[in-house]
């Protein structure tokens, strides 16, 4: 019977301590958007630099390399839900907000995608490196600096005007110098020397 006791005792004393203890949160699991933000870096920036016919392949995997990294935070990442379903709200939020205050000739740029053509490899990059970063800061500073990090400072400072008009004044059309590529490259390089 003493015994018994003793087993009820310790059992109770046991969930108390567990009810009393808080609930550790895992880490965040960061390996795989590093391994997506490498990888767009790779094939977004540095493949159309070496062959430059790949600038396609380069556009469209910056953006399948966005759609990834925001898969892997979604549903990989261990983030609580909060800040994963906000998170990537406010990507939205900003990307379609930020057209608003962009110079004409980025918003209408492309047929009207060229503005987000451009920023959702930069936004993903920024996104994985605020994880990388806020990992260990509290909950109420790593959201801080979520909402600083999605906002229009992820985008390239010349392509953002205070208000639409007031950008920088381009040049007539024929005053543009031709990109130097291809052939054109090697016969460029030869005159040079």
């Amino acid at each position: 019977m003493l015994k018994r006791k003793k087993q009820i005792t310790g059992e109770l004393d046991m969930a108390n301590a567990q009810i009393d203890k808080p609930a550790s949160r895992k880490p965040l699991r960061l390996w795989p958007g590093v391994v997506a933000a490498a990888l767009l870096l790779l094939v977004r920036y540095v493949v159309p630099i070496v062959v430059p016919e790949s600038l396609f392949i380069g556009v469209m995997g910056g953006m399948a390399g966005g759609l990834v990294i925001v898969v892997w935070w979604v549903f990989f990442s261990r983030a609580p839900w909060l800040e994963r379903l906000g998170a990537v709200g406010l990507m939205i939020v900003a990307v379609f907000a930020t057209p608003y205050i962009l110079h004409e000739s980025i918003a209408t740029g492309a047929m009207g995608m060229l503005f987000f053509i451009l920023v959702i490899p930069v936004l993903s990059l920024a996104f994985v490196a605020w994880a990388v970063v806020s990992r260990r800061l509290s909950d109420g500073l790593r959201r801080a600096a979520c909402g600083r990090s999605s906002g229009p400072v992820a985008l390239p400072p010349t392509s953002i005007t205070i208000s639409r008009g007031a950008g920088l004044r381009l040049p007539r059309s024929g005053s543009w110098p031709k990109p130097v590529t291809g052939r054109r490259c090697s016969r460029w390089l030869r005159q040079q020397q």
